[in-house]
């Protein structure tokens, strides 16, 4: 008997220490320091090159791109293909970006 109560005293007090990380948790849009921001500036894409790597540490060119949309936020941009297609690259990651602003 002694075991089946020490067994519910332990399930309990995980389902509560479960139930308060929960409850105390900020909303997963307000984690990280840019979710649920603007973009500083957005627009129709001119084009932009992609670097496999940063820039600063030599990286090749992996892709350009000449259509579709683009947003600018503090420390990413997301280019957004004609498709729907969404691809995010810190700065640094990216050169020659030209872009419509709205």
């Amino acid at each position: 008997m002694n075991k089946f109560c020490a067994g519910a005293l332990i399930a309990a007090c995980a389902v509560a220490v479960t139930l308060f990380f929960v409850r105390t948790s900020p909303p997963v849009a307000a984690q990280g320091p840019g979710a649920g921001k603007a973009p500083k500036c957005s627009g129709m894409l001119i084009g932009v090159d992609v670097w496999n790597h940063p820039v600063e540490k030599g990286g090749t060119a992996s892709a350009s791109m000449k259509q579709g949309t683009v947003e600018v936020y503090d420390h990413f941009i997301v280019l957004i293909a004609l498709d729907g297609t969404c691809s995010v690259y810190p700065h640094g990651w990216y050169t020659n970006l030209r872009f419509r602003a709205n």
